[in-house]
């Protein structure tokens, strides 16, 4: 067997080896403080600019432009200056103390 016809027969590797370089990946984009609010008002910015030159290719120039300073000028930048809650689950992660109980034992004097 020639070794062009090993290199066919051979399947492929379905792991996936964790390198350090993907932790490091994970560790960059985990304090990212965008929401799923941001990303809706960044689509809605995208779709806006895409709808406003559409509409300026039929010619209609004013109310594409009305369109594309709004998905330029107010939505996208909203979308990427502002920063909103997450929700309850961050609350919940922060550690909790319990609260410290004196001995049954001990009388105070």
């Amino acid at each position: 067997m020639s070794s062009s016809n090993r290199k066919r027969n051979r399947k492929p590797n379905k792991r996936r080896r964790k390198t350090k370089s993907s932790a490091k990946r994970k560790e960059v984009f985990k304090g990212i403080p965008y929401s799923t609010t941001n990303h809706v008002i960044l689509g809605a910015g995208l779709v806006s600019i895409v709808v406003g030159f559409l509409i300026l290719s039929t010619g209609n120039a004013v109310i594409s432009t009305i369109l594309l300073v709004i998905g330029y000028v107010i939505l996208i930048p909203i979308s990427l200056l502002l920063t909103f809650k997450k929700g309850k689950q961050e609350e919940s992660k922060e550690p909790v103390e319990p609260p410290i109980k004196e001995a049954k034992g001990e009388a105070g004097v």
